[in-house]
């Protein structure tokens, strides 16, 4: 079959590591300890690299390279997606540098992770870069992994102080951040006669797989899905307190980004689902595709058109989709225009009306090619 659905979302990122006076124990990077100011004074020794091979600067943060060349093709797309990363975001994540590390220096063989201000990209992190990884993608990676430099970044003394007396290293898992957001989304805790919270989620179905593993996990998916707004996997009642601790609404903090009904999947496919003669006439830069087939109770085509154009607009998107004579499948298409001149040029094709098609998927595909801005 041509139809290959493919879970987008396996680039869920492993745990913040970050240490108080430390070296990191379970990353195998060879680091030299420097001790920084941390929050509320506590001096918190933030580990790095020993050495470093290269250094650029990308939408004014700087990357430094260990072990590794620099790639014209990665560091474009993750200037890209830096770009799109929501102001409030990066405010509270307070990123100090990206380090781009090889695969064999990744915990657990994860895509990505942050160290305390730090975020890491590795071999991993990259590795659809050839077959379809897109700006949005790395996007949600990002705002994962943000969202753990912004767990750090919001610790506080007594924080540090729960650690010291427990005997353990890591502050994130039992900061009083982590718990509010924990005690606020439905975690359950079961280890309050011991003064260290033991977390347990009694209804995981608000959340992704890797949120369900622990109340900071859930957290930096919750941004994750919010950021990227297309077809969230998150509770009502996350997306709420993402939206009050980053004081803006979830249409300002995916603002620009494609849109899908919730409970779509993103996916691949060989067949090509969008016009692309009229794509290539209009680009004047790269060109990114990402389709979403959506869920089988989905309106009709007329009705999932408008819904299209209007949660487009409200995320500062506009444009129209018109009828498209096809006797192959029941369609519509159309351009939409971002303030900053980036565009999508955007089809849904109904297979749920295809006599063209053999074995078509039984929902319609909504597929925005993207047109970065050359």
């Amino acid at each position: 079959m041509w139809f290959n659905r493919r879970d987008v979302r396996r680039h869920s990122i492993l745990p913040l590591v970050a240490v108080l006076m430390l070296t990191i124990a379970s990353c195998s990077l060879e680091v030299t300890p420097q001790p920084q100011p941390g929050p509320g004074g506590v001096q918190l020794e933030i580990p790095e690299p020993g050495r470093v091979d290269w250094r650029r600067t990308v939408a004014g943060f700087e990357i430094s390279g260990v072990d590794t060349e620099p790639d014209q093709a990665e560091l474009a797309l993750l200037e890209r997606a830096i770009l799109e990363m929501p102001d409030e975001l990066l405010e509270v994540a307070q990123v100090r540098r990206f380090y781009r590390v090889p695969a064999g220096d990744s915990p657990h063989g994860t895509a990505a992770y942050a160290i305390g201000p730090d975020v890491y990209l590795i071999d991993e992190t990259f590795r659809d870069l050839d077959s379809g990884l897109t700006t949005f993608d790395l996007v949600r990676l990002l705002a994962h992994e943000m969202t753990h430099a912004a767990q750090f970044a919001e610790l506080e003394a007594s924080d540090i102080d729960r650690i010291q007396e427990a005997g353990l290293d890591d502050p994130i898992p039992t900061s009083s951040f982590v718990a509010a957001f924990a005690d606020g989304v439905g975690w359950s805790d079961r280890g309050r006669a011991t003064g260290l919270p033991d977390w347990v989620l009694p209804a995981p179905a608000g959340t992704t797989s890797y949120g369900r593993t622990a109340p900071e996990e859930d957290m930096a998916e919750t941004v994750a899905e919010v950021v990227t707004g297309s077809g969230p996997a998150v509770s009502a009642d996350r997306e709420r307190w993402v939206q009050e601790w980053l004081d803006t609404s979830a249409a300002r903090l995916n603002g620009g980004r494609p849109w899908a009904p919730r409970g779509s999947q993103r996916i691949v496919t060989e067949q090509r689902l969008y016009d692309e003669d009229e794509v290539a006439r209009r680009a004047s830069g790269p060109v990114e595709v990402i389709s979403y087939a959506v869920p089988a109770g989905a309106g009709q085509l007329a009705q999932l058109s408008r819904d299209v154009e209007r949660e487009m607009a409200e995320r500062q998107v506009k444009g129209t989709l018109q009828t498209v004579a096809d006797d192959r499948v029941d369609r519509s298409a159309g351009l939409f225009t971002r303030g900053d001149g980036v565009a999508y040029w955007v089809e849904i094709w109904d297979f749920r009306n295809a006599p063209g098609f053999v074995n078509p998927p039984s929902t319609p595909v909504i597929t925005y090619a993207v047109l970065w801005i050359g």
